[in-house]
Parts: structure tokens; C-alpha cells; sequence
């Protein structure tokens, strides 16, 4: 789907003032069976403000998704280094994936504001619980940031896909274009389920086979064994 405004993107850091955006620790709570990393991370700086407020577009960055901006790719990977990497991997608690990305080497300055945003999902399409943590410099006097109460920053309980107070899409209620856009995500899944059981199938017929070639080996070795023996 486009979004070319980012209006709905997921907001990491929006200030005022000058300063040196650090990076961030991120927290992905995911409830779905499909891939939560594909949105992309969009931040003005400075004169992609308009003088009401609003953004012009595009960006001054705007990356290529969400698990490129942390510095993976082809999903998430268990990786500790200095300046990027995982804490906890959806592969140890499913559904919960907890990274972070720290620009001490590439600093992303401003000098009047900044707004570090992320979509969730490609075009917004998921409705994840996140979380993060920002870290910036930044001169006095700056805006003052408010925090929510403690009982609502508390983090979700990594429960895995498919908690129990989450409704299931209803796709009546969509734009045509969202449904077709569900309606071929669903063909391609099915077209890789496909593949795959037949790849599994063939995966397993052919180690039959070998396991029926290994037990002749077998034989064959034990008889040549035995001839030895006896001479």
C-alpha cells in the first residue's frame, strides 16, 4: 500500500531544538502470522517542516524497512555487536523480538526538530504492540516530553501470535484495493504451502531412498567383512 505522508507511522522521537539523534532499543510484540518487518523508517530533519507543522515529502531519510534499518536482513538475526543487534530473537519467544541500532558512527543531527518514525508494517497494515526506547542529545531549553503512567507503559506479556483480545480482520469493513491486497497475500501463501509440502515430500522420498541404499551398503560391507574373516 503507499503512504506517502507517514502520518500514521509509528513515532520514536519528535522534539524540538538542535541536537544529535542516538539511536533507539525496540520491542516488537507481533500477533500475526506474516512478516512485521517490512516498514520502512521515514525521519524529517529540520526544513521537512512545514511553518504550520505539517511534512513535506519525501523525507530527509527514508530507509527500505524496518529490518534493514537495524542493520539485518532476510528477517532478524541473533547478533550482539556494539552498535546493533538482538537482545531477545523471535526464534527463543515467539511473536516478541527485542533489537537495537545505535548511530554513534553516522549521528543524524538537527538543528530546529527532528521526528524518527517507523511503519508498522509495510503502508501501516499491522497492529502490533510496540515499544521504544530513543536516545538523543539535544540543547537546552527544549520541549518538555511527557511519559505515559506506569501501568500503561508496562510491556505486554509475550504471549506468541494470536492473543486472545485481538480481533480478527474484517475484511468487509475495507477499501477494495486493502482487500485485493489480503486476497493476494493469501494466493501466495497458499502457492508456498504448496511448494513446500511438495518439497517436503520430496525431501523425505528421497531419503527413503537413501536410508534403503545405506541398508544394502551395509550388508554388502558386513559380507565382504565376513569373507575376510573366515580366510
Amino acid at each position: 500500500m503507499p503512504n506517502l505522508d507517514g502520518n500514521e507511522n509509528y513515532v520514536i522521537l519528535d522534539t524540538e531544538g538542535a541536537g544529535n539523534y542516538i539511536g533507539c532499543v525496540h520491542t516488537v510484540n507481533h500477533f500475526t502470522a506474516t512478516w512485521w518487518g517490512e516498514g520502512d523508517d521515514m525521519i524529517w530533519i529540520d526544513e521537512d517542516f512545514n511553518p504550520d507543522g505539517t511534512t513535506s515529502w519525501p523525507p530527509s531519510m527514508h530507509g527500505t524497512g524496518g529490518e534493514d534499518y537495524f542493520s539485518h536482513g532476510w528477517g532478524m538475526q541473533k547478533i550482539n555487536y556494539p552498535f546493533q543487534g538482538t537482545i531477545i530473537h523471535e526464534e527463543d519467544v515467539p511473536g516478541l523480538q527485542v533489537h537495537y541500532r545505535f548511530h554513534l558512527a553516522d549521528p543524524v543531527r538537527f538543528n530546529e526538530r527532528i521526528r524518527v518514525t517507523m511503519e508498522h508494517g509495510h503502508g501501516n497494515h499491522l497492529a502490533d504492540d510496540w515499544s521504544t526506547t530513543a536516545y538523543w542529545y539535544q540543547t537546552l531549553p527544549a520541549p518538555r516530553l511527557d511519559i505515559l503512567p506506569v501501568d500503561q507503559r508496562l510491556p505486554r506479556k509475550a504471549e506468541g501470535p494470536g492473543m486472545k483480545d485481538l480481533a480478527a480482520v474484517d475484511r468487509t469493513t475495507l477499501s477494495p484495493q486493502r482487500r485485493e491486497m489480503y486476497e493476494q497475500r493469501d494466493a501466495r501463501m497458499a502457492d508456498f504451502t504448496a511448494q513446500r509440502n511438495e518439497w517436503f515430500e520430496r525431501r523425505a522420498v528421497e531419503s527413503r531412498e537413501r536410508a534403503a541404499r545405506n541398508k544394502e551398503f551395509a550388508a554388502e560391507v558386513r559380507a565382504k567383512f565376513l569373507a575376510n574373516v573366515r580366510r
